[in-house]
This record gives structure tokens, C-alpha cells and sequence, in this order.
């Protein structure tokens, strides 16, 4: 469903009935002062080889650009049945003009769904995905009473998941961990990273580990390497 809204310097309150004639209008919810918005619920979006975006979102026009802010959303990316990474329950910002669109989502909560891996968990989760035109730090979005601030610089052109403190475990084998980027190339997810560590251990005294290594997967709803 969609909500457009405008107040000036007066509030609507709720309940407020309108009969012009035959046809009545009821603002069943109350509007604040000053309101500019389109508040879209149930928002669903696709984009190509990468994530899938749902939730509720508003928009507003910012001199050239649209401008979107939310809570509560989700991004997920699926090769095949089985095999996901996903961020829910995120905060989202959104910058779009005519010559690019930028977005942005963070403090989420991580899950992934990997053939062989077991016990994902990580600290921390950002999808980033930029076209022509880079964002500057701390770019900040209103629409409302929500805002949403681009903290770091993002450069032109990203598209990127990327996984802090990322951590699993392949059942009888090692524990993995460390920062990762996740990508979805055709049917498979791919992640790369670095500083990467995979620990081997028997009992609290017997281990054998690798550290500060380089790292990379891919994985499809069959098998994973």
C-alpha cells in the first residue's frame, strides 16, 4: 500500500472527516505539521545479480534527486533453494537522480544458509550498491521524522556485502573466521577476503590453525568449495 501526505504548518488529526456532496474522505490516522512524504508499505525490489530488497519505505524529492529512508528492512541474496545471505531488520537509506542511484544498509542481523557451513554468525553487515556517481561521508537523508546518514564515503560503481567478524564452522573439520565479501555470480554465491583464520582443534590443548590468511568460497545449492 502507498500513503501520500503534505501538512503546512497545521496538523491533521485523527479522525478528521471530509464530505464534499455524496463522497466523504476520513484522515484515519493523524498527520504532523510539515509533512512531505510517500510512504510506501510492503516494498519489494529486485536488483540484478545482486539483492532483493523488502519492507516499508518513504520517499521524498531532494532538488534533483529522490530520496528514500526505512527501518525494519531486508536485503537477501539466494542462489538455488539452500543457499543465502541475508541482513534483516536493517536501517536504509537511498539517493537516486538521473544519472545514478545509490543505497545503503546496516545494523541489521545476519543470516546465511551455506552447504557445509554451520554456525554463521557475524558482527557486523553492509550492503552497499552505488552506480556512476560516488556518495560523500556523513550525505544525510530525511523524509520525516526518520533519517538515515552515510557515514563512510562510498566509492562509484560498488556492489558489495560485506561481513565483519564473520565466523562458521565446517562440521568434523575447521572453524572459520574473519571479514568477508559476498557476491552472487549466476547460480552461486561467491565471498573473497583476507586476514582470514581457519582453526583446527582437539580438546583445549591439541590445535592447529592458519592466520591472517586469504580466503575464498563458492557455493551453490549443490556443493560448496
Amino acid at each position: 500500500s502507498v500513503l501520500v501526505r503534505y501538512t503546512g504548518t497545521g496538523a491533521i488529526t485523527a479522525g478528521t472527516a471530509l464530505t464534499v456532496g455524496s463522497t466523504t474522505y476520513t484522515f484515519v490516522d493523524a498527520i504532523a505539521a510539515n509533512t512531505i512524504a510517500v510512504e510506501v508499505t510492503g516494498f519489494a525490489a529486485t536488483i540484478a545479480d545482486f539483492v532483493t530488497l523488502s519492507g516499508n519505505i518513504g520517499f521524498k524529492k531532494s532538488g534533483t534527486d529522490i530520496v528514500a529512508v526505512g527501518t525494519g528492512i531486508s536485503a537477501s541474496m539466494t542462489a538455488g533453494g539452500s543457499v543465502s545471505v541475508s541482513l534483516s531488520n536493517a536501517s536504509f537509506g537511498l539517493k537516486a537522480g538521473s544519472g545514478s542511484t545509490a543505497f545503503e544498509l546496516k545494523n541489521g542481523s545476519f543470516a546465511a544458509s551455506i552447504t557445509g557451513l554451520g554456525s554463521i554468525t557475524a558482527t557486523s553487515v553492509l550492503v552497499r550498491y552505488t552506480g556512476a556517481t560516488a556518495i560523500a561521508a556523513n550525505t544525510a537523508l530525511t523524509v520525516g521524522s526518520t533519517s538515515y546518514t552515510f557515514v563512510d564515503g562510498i566509492a562509484a560503481n560498488t556492489i558489495a556485502l560485506e561481513v565483519t567478524g564473520f565466523n562458521a564452522s565446517i562440521a568434523n573439520f575447521v572453524s572459520l573466521s574473519g571479514n568477508l565479501g559476498f557476491k552472487k555470480t549466476g547460480t552461486e554465491i561467491i565471498a573473497v577476503g583476507t586476514g582470514v583464520s581457519a582453526s583446527l582443534t582437539a580438546g583445549g590443548a591439541v590445535s592447529v590453525s592458519l592466520t591472517n590468511a586469504s580466503f575464498g568460497l563458492q557455493a551453490s545449492s549443490t556443493s560448496t568449495a
